[in-house]
């Protein structure tokens, strides 16, 4: 425990005497973890959590394409283009 205390002791007196450093370090830990957090939430509450609905599976997205409206379905909204989407209805 001693041991602990004196590394403390060293560090604060390193900060105090590298003020420029010590800014700099601190600014860029604490943009690392604000960072790290922020980007986790996102993934978390996007990718990691389940819809809060009972019927995922009826979720469409609404798309437009050359002025056309058209519903398709969310999981193949990404390879449908217009006229086929327009034939499946």
């Amino acid at each position: 425990m001693g041991v602990l205390i004196q590394d403390i002791q060293y560090a604060l007196r390193s900060f105090r005497r590298a003020p420029g450093f010590t800014c700099v370090a601190l600014l860029t830990l604490s943009l690392g973890i604000g960072g790290t957090t922020a980007i986790f939430s996102m993934v978390d509450g996007v990718v990691l959590r389940p819809l809060p609905c009972n019927e995922s599976h009826r979720i469409v997205r609404l798309i437009r394409i050359a002025a056309l409206a058209c519903y398709v379905p969310a999981r193949r909204a990404m390879r449908v283009d217009a006229k086929t989407a327009l034939r499946s209805e």
